[in-house]
């Protein structure tokens, strides 16, 4: 088990057809849910939206979501904040090559904080990668953190 915090996301598997996103988002708004980050990716036969929400709204999310008919899970993501200044991205992906971790997918995400950016990030390792990011004084975030 971690002692780092790290961000959960919903990964919500969708049929590659006309209107599969529109009925998902409609399906969030529909409970009062507030995306904090989503993310789409597509392969030949399907595709995945990775939502991430606040933490009292995922139990909602996911009761909805099976209701519907949808497949989804909740996965553990790593939450990183990033300087907002030239560089503070490279930095961060520079610790992360070092930590010798494979950057699987990343995407940003809202921070409440004009001094500081977010990310999420998927890696061969998130352990590995948390602890040499925290190591090298890099703040991880959660869900709560985001809220």
């Amino acid at each position: 088990m971690s002692d780092y915090k790290c961000i959960q996301q919903v990964s919500v598997y969708l049929e590659n057809k006309e209107g599969t996103l529109v009925n998902l988002l409609e399906i969030v708004g529909a409970k009062g849910v507030n995306l904090l980050a989503m993310c789409i990716a597509d392969t030949t036969d399907f595709g995945i939206a990775r939502l991430v929400v606040a933490t009292e709204d995922q139990a909602i999310l996911m009761d909805e979501l099976a209701a519907h008919d949808m497949f989804a899970r909740i996965n553990d993501v790593v939450g990183i904040g990033v300087e907002n200044k030239p560089g503070g991205l490279a930095k961060v992906l520079a610790t992360v090559r070092g930590s010798g971790q494979q950057i699987e997918y990343a995407y940003s995400i809202i921070s409440g904080d004009a001094d500081q950016a977010a990310i999420v990030m998927q890696t061969s390792d998130n352990e590995a990668c948390m602890e040499a990011l925290a190591k090298a004084g890099i703040a991880l975030l959660s869900n709560d953190d985001l809220n």
